[in-house]
């Protein structure tokens, strides 16, 4: 009786499980990478300075210490 019986094919399962493991974990960074990138950039569209206008008191007060300057 043999006892390497059944084992011819554990290497070759051994190796597929390999590249399935890194195959999903490459899989996973991609997915992270373009999970930061989507949120960076949701991120610099908010932080972007926001267009306002100010009062017209204010804008005579700001030309006005312009001119003392």
């Amino acid at each position: 009786m043999c006892l390497n019986e059944g084992n011819d094919m554990q290497p070759i399962l051994v190796i597929l499980a390999m590249l399935a493991a890194a195959a999903l974990l490459l899989g996973l960074l991609w997915m992270s990478y373009k999970l930061l990138r989507t949120s960076m950039e949701q991120e610099n569209k908010q932080r972007q300075k926001p267009e306002y206008r100010l009062h017209p008191k204010l804008q005579q007060q700001q030309k006005d210490d312009a001119k003392e300057d």
